[in-house]
């Protein structure tokens, strides 16, 4: 559910068009035609490119994320 005050990461893309790159020899490559990507509210990946931002936190169990 994405409403206010929640957590959640969104990743914004066009299913017919989106495809694995990442292999044996290059484990580590990007799928291409990821537009957005959004977490904690914060962007990740704008227009395809990544933005340098670090939102990201630890989820441990037991404990709620803010």
């Amino acid at each position: 559910m994405v409403e206010p005050d929640a957590v959640a990461d969104l990743v914004v893309f066009d299913l017919d068009r989106l495809s694995e790159e990442s292999s044996f020899e290059d484990p580590n490559a990007y799928p291409l035609d990821i537009e957005h990507v959004c977490v904690n509210g914060r962007l990740a990946v704008e227009d395809g490119k990544l933005t340098g931002e670090c939102a990201g936190v630890v989820l441990r169990a037991g404990r709620e994320a803010r």
